[in-house]
Formats: C-alpha cells, structure tokens, sequence
C-alpha cells in the first residue's frame, strides 16, 4: 500500500480524498440527509451523515450489500440514526459515483 501512495504522490492522494469528502458531503445533502460532524471535523476521509428520519438504514446497509457495497449505519448510542460512507485508500470519484447510483436507487426501497 505505501507502494501505491508514493507512486500517487501523497499530494495527489490527499487532494483526491478531499474531492471525494466535497463529493460525499454534497450528495449526502442532496439527498436530504444532513452530516453528523459540525464543520471543521469533517474527516476527509469518511462521511458520517445523520438519517432524515424517513429511511430504514439496517434495510439500506442490507440492501446494498446484496449488491456488493459496503455503507454502515452507525454503532451504539448512534446506530440507525446515522450511516457512514468511507472514501478513502485507493476509492476514485467513479467508485463513489457508482456507489451513489446505488444508494439513490436503493433508497425508495429503504423509506
């Protein structure tokens, strides 16, 4: 893996991340989700986003599993209010696009 890193420059890979951060933040938001960390700690590495109230995460997480893609819906005190979508290591803006075609069209099967 650090192979990987230095062949991507660690610039690169650090500027990748935040893209997909921004990506994730928006579509999260888009979606009618807001994030569950105030601004200034936002991890640009992983999106936690709070659940609209609406949408069976447990039924979501299930469902896109089913499908190959891994989302998480909290643990303890914040599992089903909140899900996770990790965008980091070698992930790339088509992965978390594909990722988002999923999830949008898997959400009216989890509300």
């Amino acid at each position: 893996q650090l192979d990987k890193m230095f062949a991507e420059g660690l610039e690169q890979r650090y500027a990748r991340h935040a893209q997909m951060a921004d990506a994730t933040r928006a579509w999260v938001q888009a979606q009618g989700f807001t994030l569950f960390a105030a601004p200034g700690a936002q991890s640009q590495t992983l999106t936690c986003a709070r659940n609209d109230g609406k949408t069976n995460l447990e039924t979501l997480k299930k469902l896109a599993s089913e499908r190959g893609y891994a989302i998480d819906n909290g643990y303890g005190k914040i599992k089903n209010t909140t899900f996770r979508i990790a965008h980091m290591a070698d992930m790339t803006m088509t992965d978390l696009q594909e990722l988002f075609g999923l999830l949008e069209e898997l959400l009216p099967k989890a509300r």
